[in-house]
């Protein structure tokens, strides 16, 4: 007896998804990591983007739920792609916060936060809208699980 059909394949593909997430998210996290440790070369600039970044990728998977969004197969691919997407603005920031710290080390760090802060703000802004309009041109798509992503 063969059996066939979407609902198969997106059943299987859903499964195949779940142990490609499992086997990445790890991955995908150390390499984050290393990425970050090679620019930043401190336990704080790894620790800080990661935690924003995963609570990040946890807080659009429950707005997702929120929402009653349908999570296909290629959403799996949503949390692969918001980490390395999300770190780059880490490392900015927390390079321009060491810079300044190492510049004048006997200044307040509430200044020095608030600084660099007001020097970023605009280029980090920027980079997320125009990430975001990025990923908002998949809304336009007539394939539901891209437009979904």
């Amino acid at each position: 007896m063969l059996v066939a059909g979407r609902p198969l394949v997106e059943g299987e593909m859903g499964a195949m998804a779940r142990a490609d997430i499992l086997l990445m998210f790890p991955i995908v996290v150390a390499l984050a990591a290393l990425v970050l440790w090679l620019s930043l070369r401190c336990v704080r600039g790894v620790v800080l983007p990661l935690l924003v970044v995963v609570a990040s990728v946890l807080w659009a998977l429950g707005l997702m739920s929120l929402t009653g969004a349908i999570f296909y197969a290629l959403s799996n691919t949503m949390v692969i792609i918001l980490i390395p997407i999300g770190i780059a603005d880490g490392i900015h920031v927390i390079d321009r916060f060491l810079h300044r710290a190492e510049a004048d080390p006997s200044r307040p760090i509430p200044d020095l936060v608030f600084e660099t802060m007001q020097e970023m703000l605009l280029p980090v802004v920027l980079t997320s809208i125009t990430t975001a309009a990025g990923l908002a041109s998949l809304a336009m798509s007539e394939i539901g699980s891209v437009r979904t992503l």
